[in-house]
């Protein structure tokens, strides 16, 4: 963001780098999806699908409050929830988790080849419930790797 001014880039990159992941910002020439370049790749995959999420969702946008030099922004918990769990599903499907436990992929493997982290793939793997339908001998016509 050229616009950005040193001093803010300095604060948001190198002093606060863990407070923000990314942000989207509506322009008259579309949508723009802003991330922090300091975050690993799983990180960014993840902050990038859940502001799709906000977009797929039709979310409202929250309010930026400023006071003095204080800037906080307004957040609806509930958007913020549902936004969540469609970025987890459209990073980690649960067809893709499915084909990882017959691949006997752990959930390490299983992040690695999804771009995801090995928490976010623990927490789409147990929430999905793949471990008590599919444990045992495989059943005919259940999915195969390929």
């Amino acid at each position: 963001m050229p616009s950005l001014g040193p001093a803010d880039r300095e604060e948001l990159l190198i002093h606060n780098p863990r407070e923000w992941s990314a942000v989207t910002v509506t322009l008259p020439t579309g949508t723009l999806v802003v991330t922090n370049p300091t975050h690993d790749e799983a990180r960014t995959n993840n902050s990038i699908c859940h502001e799709l999420s906000h977009l797929i969702l039709k979310h409202r946008h929250g309010r930026m409050i400023t006071f003095g030099d204080c800037v906080m922004r307004e957040f609806d918990n509930q958007q913020e929830g549902e936004a969540d769990w469609l970025a987890g599903s459209l990073l980690a499907p649960e067809a893709a988790l499915k084909q990882a436990k017959f691949a006997r992929m752990d959930h390490a493997q299983t992040a690695r080849h999804l771009g995801a982290s090995e928490e976010l793939v623990r927490w789409r793997w147990n929430a999905s419930g793949i471990d008590r339908y599919l444990s045992g001998p495989r059943r005919a016509g259940a999915l195969r790797p390929q």
